[in-house]
């Protein structure tokens, strides 16, 4: 077995501080639901039902969102159950979800790979959606050289601009970005490398007000 690069360390670093990060809103939301039902109250009970009971469900939503974004490709994916998980996490952040294309047909660790690509990439355009929209989905080509678009439409669209430059660094696996690199943006650095392991690269633009594409091209 090989030792982890630095690199791979500091990736592995950055994405648990993102996915603590991610996590924390609903999780301490159940917290603060724990300590309404220790006040007592018929009143304060149902509302820490409520809202233990919706954070809860969120924090589900999210971890198992995250466990095929940020986990293993050496298994297999549900590509269907995957796209649905994906729908269930963007109805949270207001966010509505369509997608067609399909990869069930090639074996597991071949769909796992372009499923991990696909799902970063839609991570990548729901953060350009902070007060949420539409976002659609679609897939085609050889499960070995993906054909991905995402296709969004907001009220607000913020394209950040370090999040590009590190998503471009991932695709050209640009080792110096990540002296610079902190927790916020390792996630577009991650979908750009991930993109450059079936040599393509990761394209993000406004393609008009309110809207956007998200694409994989040839690098």
């Amino acid at each position: 077995m090989t030792n982890p690069s630095s690199l791979e360390l500091d990736l592995a670093s950055l994405l648990c501080a993102r996915l603590c990060h991610d996590l924390a809103g609903p999780v301490g939301a159940v917290n603060n639901g724990a300590e309404l039902l220790n006040e007592g109250g018929a009143e304060s009970m149902d509302d820490a039902r409520e809202l233990i009971s919706s954070c809860a469900g969120q924090a589900v939503r999210r971890l198992r969102f995250f466990r095929l974004t940020y986990g293993s490709n050496y298994g297999s994916m549900d590509w269907s159950g995957a796209m649905q998980t994906s729908a269930a996490m963007l109805a949270d952040s207001k966010i509505t979800y369509s997608w067609d294309g399909y990869y069930d047909g090639a074996e597991g660790p071949e769909v796992a790979a372009v499923g991990k690509l696909a799902l970063n990439m839609v991570l990548l355009a729901a953060n350009f959606m902070p007060r949420g929209g539409a976002l659609e989905f679609r897939a085609g080509g050889d499960v070995g050289r993906p054909d991905i678009t995402l296709r969004g439409q907001g009220s607000l669209v913020i394209l950040d601009e370090t999040a590009l430059e590190t998503l471009a660094s991932g695709c050209r696996r640009d080792a110096e970005v990540v002296k610079d690199l902190n927790a916020r943006f390792v996630q577009p650095f991650l979908t750009g490398i991930l993109a450059a392991d079936f040599g393509l690269a990761v394209n993000a633009a406004t393609t008009g007000e309110g809207q956007f594409e998200v694409s994989t091209i040839t690098a």
